[in-house]
């Protein structure tokens, strides 16, 4: 990424087939986040290979994280900001 921010927050996510997350943070910077490694080497986020449960991604926390409330998983935004 070529802008830094202090904090980043997130202003939209959408779940993609494959476990990506596509993004769109509060200085309107999008990218797209693979998570298909984390999701098989995590045990955390383990539910999250459910391909129906990962796609119920949806912003938490007033956009600092991305959350899957069936499964209550949260990813900071600025985790995912630097995992572009």
């Amino acid at each position: 990424m070529t802008e830094y921010m202090d904090r980043p927050r997130l202003i939209a996510v959408w779940a993609l087939e494959g476990y990506r997350l596509a993004l769109t943070f509060a200085n309107n910077q999008e990218s797209i986040v693979d998570l298909s490694g984390d999701v098989r080497r995590l045990p955390a986020l383990l539910p999250l290979q459910d391909q129906a449960v990962f796609l119920h991604a949806e912003l938490g926390d007033d956009g600092w994280t991305v959350e899957w409330a069936g499964a209550d998983i949260q990813i900071g935004a600025d985790t995912l900001y630097r995992e572009d």
